[in-house]
């Protein structure tokens, strides 16, 4: 969910709105003290304001290291 940008205190028409997604993800334990997580993020619903892009999908990936 997002308002619409403002530029020079007006209004951008064509930013802002909403978009719904369906995610799963997965965690794994390679070795000790590592753990790398991934994640998809596919676009199931768009209402947007104006003319804009929408994303199908985000895929994310992330490593952490613990101490």
């Amino acid at each position: 969910m997002r308002q619409r940008e403002k530029e020079d205190g007006v209004a951008v028409p064509d930013s802002g709105g909403n978009t719904v997604y369906l995610s799963s993800g997965l965690q794994l334990v390679p070795a000790p003290h590592w753990i790398v997580e991934l994640s998809y993020q596919h676009a199931i619903y768009h209402k947007l304001n104006g003319t804009q892009l929408g994303e199908t999908y985000k895929a994310i990936t992330g490593v952490t290291y613990l101490f």
